[in-house]
């Protein structure tokens, strides 16, 4: 069985240069969703679309239980309440405050430094792989959730691939830092990687890493690298496939789908069909995309999250980040 391909030299990596590529992986035997009954055949069939929280279920691996209702409660409670601030944007890792608080006191004693080390997450992705949107969508407040079409603007969000040029740090609610770090691919710099790897290897307080995977691309020869230096770093890590509105949205299209009210039995039990064909067509396309990425043979499993930043008229509503916040909380101690 070929395992997907763990490099050595980690330190020799430059994240704008990673061209490794993806060696081809074993089946993949994930469940599929139930199909849709063929009994009742409703006018609309919005609810019966796939969703991505729908796909975070279906790949859910049986190692790890489904979300509590407890723990759900006390991670929007925290995020609901938290007041995000941008804590420091560096582009060299040893500029990082309590980094160089440590190089301070070794020279000097008596140094104190009085900012609270926090539990971090770290955010990874290629270049516009919507890393700055899923980061805005996981940080709204009570207020903005409510809003379909609310957003923040912690992390800006540009068109331009490789606007990211540094990495910033979130304090949220002074409970953990959420580290959102330059996109890596053809328009990252060489710089902004060193500091990436860096931070992986060395940072004793990082408690998960995500690695964002933008669903309409698959994975790309440098987040095969990347999921290596994760590994190899010992750096505990899940993938969050983003942009699942645009795959849904064009294989729902493909097939006829209707999400105006039809009247006619005939042509409602066709949209029907339509909807379940599609659907399973959609978790077809995500298994042969795990599947190729050969991401349930690493040596550590990761956990699977499905997210869209922006709704359509086949994914209404904003999905997948509450589950992120979970895995956050989780993480870094605070369930």
């Amino acid at each position: 069985m070929m395992q997907t391909h763990i490099p050595q030299h980690v330190r020799t990596y430059s994240i704008s240069y990673l061209t490794e590529s993806i060696p081809p992986p074993p089946p993949l035997s994930s469940p599929h969703p139930k199909l849709i009954s063929s009994v009742n055949h409703p006018k609309t069939v919005s609810h019966l679309i796939v969703t991505p929280k729908s796909l975070t279920n279906t790949f859910r691996h049986q190692d790890y239980a489904p979300v509590s209702g407890q723990l759900l409660n006390v991670t929007q409670k925290l995020f609901l309440g938290a007041k995000p601030r941008l804590e420091w944007t560096l582009a060299d890792y040893k500029e990082i405050p309590d980094i160089k608080a440590i190089a301070k006191a070794a020279e000097n004693p008596a140094y104190k430094f009085k900012a609270p080390i926090l539990p971090e997450v770290l955010f990874l992705g290629h270049t516009n792989s919507g890393k700055s949107s899923l980061i805005n969508n996981l940080l709204l407040n009570s207020k903005d959730s409510r809003t379909l079409g609310a957003s923040t603007e912690y992390a800006f969000v540009s068109n331009k691939a490789g606007y990211t040029q540094t990495m910033n740090c979130f304090n949220v609610g002074n409970r953990f830092r959420l580290i959102d770090s330059p996109g890596y691919g053809q328009f990252g710099k060489e710089e902004q990687g060193q500091m990436v790897v860096e931070y992986i290897e060395r940072r004793k307080v990082l408690r998960r890493a995500y690695l964002l995977i933008d669903s309409s691309h698959g994975l790309r020869d440098e987040d095969t690298q990347i999921l290596g230096l994760l590994v190899t770093a010992g750096a505990p890590f899940e993938v969050v496939f983003t942009k699942v509105d645009m795959v849904i949205l064009k294989i729902m299209k493909a097939h006829g789908v209707i999400t105006k009210k039809v009247v006619d039995l005939a042509s409602r039990e066709a949209n029907v069909l339509a909807v379940e064909h599609a659907n399973a067509e959609v978790v077809r396309y995500y298994e042969s995309l795990i599947e190729n990425a050969n991401l349930l043979n690493l040596p550590t499993l990761p956990r699977l999250f499905f997210n869209n930043a922006v709704a359509n008229k086949m994914v209404q509503g904003r999905w997948g980040y509450k589950e992120i916040r979970t895995s956050i909380v989780e993480s870094c101690g605070l369930s």
